[in-house]
């Protein structure tokens, strides 16, 4: 059995497809233009645009009430999280580093990880920090990575390393280096965690229960701030109140950094406030770098808490609105400058809040509660960080913007990306500032309060968020992705290792298709759809907005089957219902007609037998699964979905397979109800396909064309489903990221799942070569007995192949086999 191993490893390599050994065109991103004029967004309907990102995220959660899918996701990670500590410590404790470490996910399958990028394109950013002790950045991502980098007067932004890839950390608001202890503290809205071996182990803090308060709905961190005479933490919090029954702020304070929190004041009447009070209508700040008091902001009032906990009075702000607090400051030679945001209106102190100046309303909108600061000595100098960075050198009396988002393109090194979740100022060892911006393109540096800027993100930092990806089903195998802001991108001749990408055109493009192997593409953006009739060179394609209203926000697509100049979109309806779209690409532009069956809601998922193109098959948002034998001329309505939980089933895919007629595998939301289904009869019934897939998402479903194996990806990792065994695995293991995993695809040519996920990019899991036989996948594939029996022989050390060995081997009488009889083969050699 050893040498057949052999045999066949040395078989497979020598007949694989051979690699495109060229240099890789790609570069980083120069010269690409922005959205065109007639597609951008003005500022007034980005936030608006925004939400619609986020409403239609939370609908592919759907699940019953009494189902918290956020909770039901965290416990899916918590459990495989610990799997994963366990096998990390294992190796740490060994010496065993995690890029030798073989992993094996079955018996009977096996594969290793790769990650593919993007290198050069970053995707958002929430907050970072600076070890000026050690130039090093630390940032975070909003794929929940904290990253670390080098900073320094001649290279800054080089050598990105993600420390956390096993355990992601969503929605991280702080992010702080703690030199003495050598500590990286980590702050979400919902819970506390620090490090001391840079993500080796992370650790929770204790103390902090409310956080996981079942009746506390919205209970969370609103800010954190550490003082500097003794390096106590304190949190800004809503805990959970009995009497009255609610929300209630409070403020909870650590001295071991970060390791255990105790509650030292509950703001309510107890303590001078208002009941019943939210953070909403407290924010907290302090100096880090000049010793000083906490400072409280509550509405129109400040105050002081001291290191005993007493709580004083400072001022009045001149305002009666409430709300939306907010409170940054800075330090002059003697007394403390504060700036707060209340309402709608920015106001002023430089006598440590004693009295206050009106400053007007806010000129823009804030991203995030990061996007409003100030320096830390420079009085004058004021951010506010929406779409754009506004910036004030005049106390807030007026405002100019840092650059437009539009100018990015083009001066990617130069300019702010889009979006600014945080704009922070830091003092490095001898008191010069430094700014480190936030964006969702990356983490910029400046150095003159923000006149310029300098990207960190053009090399290493793999944060990109990916909705789609679409890889040219023959050699060079271009790789095309639709990302989150980061628009329409390709990767063209990739090679080995993480590739750059180019960026043609911006914004949010998901649901890639094409019908020719991907010689032409279709993808939508969350407003019109787009056809490349060259991917590999187009900037901005042909361009239809959406003719139908009612769709989803970023609907999907299918793939005309044999006429690549057609494509499907799911509505949505030209005069209200939901329909399908048929456009199609002409040498005036693009056409559409609305196909004439109404579903009974909006189109979510459609796909095609390619094996009997006739079939037609389409998902709708509230899990009801159509089918048509006679090209989508009349449909019929599954009766499998009849249950109680069926309207909890959102679809997201749909999988034909390429050589069963009548398999259909269909993925959705799984938090109420199995995420995956399959039917053998077309879509007529379905059975549950969930055996030991965890209660999550299932974004998409595909299979290899022999049906060997199905790929999902999920909100909470990569599986895959072993047929033989009926059973899904996760196969994300110690090597790939713990993720939101958007989407897959499986590339036979190179026997690859490829996964894109939402923060860090594209990875590739590329199946084991022996493992392919074991499933079968390789039947057909000829190859030469002449060359079998020359392997064999000369690990044998024995003569070279004689005539009896090949006639008697000729099972087709052609001089080839297939791989299915190669044991054959090497029977009749040994036995000769």
């Amino acid at each position: 059995m050893k040498y057949i191993l052999i045999i066949l490893s040395l078989l497979l390599w020598s007949c694989g497809d051979s690699k495109n050994d060229s240099a890789s065109l790609n570069s980083n991103i120069e010269g690409f233009l922005p959205v065109p004029t007639e597609f951008s967004i003005k500022k007034s309907k980005r936030k608006e645009f925004k939400k619609g990102r986020k409403d239609y995220i939370k609908n592919m959660h759907r699940a019953h009430p009494n189902d918290d899918w956020k909770k039901i996701d965290a416990n899916n990670r918590l459990e495989r999280i610990n799997k994963v500590k366990k096998i990390r410590n294992q190796l740490f404790q060994n010496e065993i580093s995690i890029s030798d470490y073989k992993e094996s996910f079955s018996r009977n399958f096996s594969g290793t990880w790769n990650e593919r990028g993007s290198n050069n394109l970053s995707g958002r950013i929430r907050t970072a920090d600076i070890d000026w002790d050690n130039n090093i950045i630390y940032c975070a991502s909003s794929g929940g990575n904290i990253w670390k980098g080098s900073i320094s007067n001649n290279v800054n932004g080089q050598n990105w390393v993600s420390l956390n890839d096993y355990m992601q950390i969503k929605g991280i608001t702080m992010v702080r280096y703690i030199n003495d202890i050598n500590r990286l503290l980590m702050v979400t809205g919902y819970n506390f965690y620090y490090t001391d071996n840079e993500g080796v182990t992370i650790e929770t803090s204790e103390g902090l229960d409310f956080l996981d308060d079942e009746q506390c709905s919205g209970c969370g961190i609103k800010k954190t701030v550490i003082r500097e005479l003794d390096g106590a933490i304190y949190l800004l919090a809503d805990s959970h109140n009995t009497d009255p029954w609610g929300r209630i702020a409070s403020i909870y304070r650590s001295t071991d950094n970060g390791a255990t929190f105790f509650k030292i004041l509950t703001l309510d009447s107890s303590n001078g406030f208002d009941s019943m009070q939210t953070s909403d209508n407290f924010d907290i700040w302090t100096s880090r770098y000049i010793n000083g008091d906490i400072f409280l902001l509550n509405n129109n009032k400040i105050y002081t808490i001291d290191s005993l906990d007493n709580i004083e009075f400072k001022g009045d702000l001149p305002t009666t609105l409430t709300g939306n607090n907010m409170l940054v400051g800075g330090s002059r030679t003697n007394h403390k400058f504060l700036y707060a945001y209340v309402g709608n209106h920015i106001f002023k102190s430089i006598n440590s809040g004693i009295t206050w100046a009106d400053k007007g309303e806010n000129p823009h909108y804030f991203f995030s509660g990061n996007s409003f600061n100030t320096s830390n000595i420079n009085d004058n100098l004021i951010f506010v960080g929406g779409i754009d960075l506004y910036k004030s050198q005049n106390n807030g009396d007026s405002w100019s913007i840092v650059n437009n988002w539009w100018e990015y393109y083009g001066s990617e090194s130069s300019m702010l990306h889009a979006d600014i979740p945080e704009v922070r100022f830091f003092l490095d060892n001898d008191f010069n500032e430094v700014a480190l911006i936030s964006t969702d393109g990356g983490i910029y540096i400046s150095y003159d309060e923000i006149e310029t800027v300098e990207n960190l993100s053009m090399e290493g930092l793999g944060v990109s968020q990916y909705y789609s990806t679409y890889t040219k089903k023959s050699d060079p195998f271009h790789i095309y992705a639709g990302s989150q802001d980061q628009g329409f991108q390709r990767s063209l001749y990739p090679t080995d290792g993480i590739l750059n990408f180019e960026q043609s055109i911006s914004g949010d493009y998901g649901h890639l298709v094409s019908t020719d192997g991907g010689e032409t593409l279709w993808c939508n953006y969350p407003g019109f759809t787009m056809f490349y009739a060259n991917p590999e060179t187009d900037t901005g394609g042909l361009s239809l907005s959406f003719p139908s209203s009612g769709q989803l926000w970023l609907p999907p697509l299918m793939e005309h089957p044999y006429d690549n100049n057609k494509v499907y979109l799911g509505g949505g309806g030209l005069n209200g219902g939901h329909h399908l779209i048929l456009l199609r690409q002409t040498n005036s532009g693009i056409t559409y007609t609305e196909e004439p069956y109404n579903f009974n809601g909006r189109v979510s998922a459609m796909a095609y037998s390619t094996i009997n193109s006739n079939y037609r098959y389409v998902l709708t948002e509230n899990g009801t699964f159509y089918y048509s034998s006679d090209n989508g001329e009349n449909w019929d309505i599954s009766n499998s979905f009849d249950g109680p939980n069926a309207h909890y089933f959102y679809g997201s895919s749909i999988w034909a397979s390429r050589s069963i007629p009548g398999k259909v595998l269909i993925s959705g939301s799984g938090y109420s109800n199995p995420a995956v289904y399959v039917s053998y009869d077309h879509g007529q019934t379905f059975e549950a396909m969930d055996r030991n897939l965890p209660s999550t998402l299932a974004f998409k479903v595909v299979g290899t064309e022999d049906d060997s194996y199905y790929f999902a990806a999920t909100e909470v990792g990569p599986y895959v489903y072993l047929p033989d065994e009926d059973t899904w695995i996760d196969i994300m293991g110690v090597s790939a990221p713990d993720q939101t995993y958007w989407s897959v695809e499986y590339i036979d040519e190179i026997n690859t799942a490829r996964f894109g996920t939402y923060g860090r990019g594209i990875w590739d899991f590329v199946l084991e070569e022996n493992i392919l036989i074991d499933g079968d996948a390789n039947l057909d594939q000829a190859v030469n007995i002449q060359d079998i029996i020359l392997i064999v022989n000369f690990i044998l050390n024995l003569s070279e192949p004689n005539s009896d060995q090949f006639d008697s081997s000729d099972m087709n009488g052609d001089g080839t086999l297939n791989i299915i009889d190669i044991i054959e083969v090497v029977n009749i050699i040994l036995n000769d």
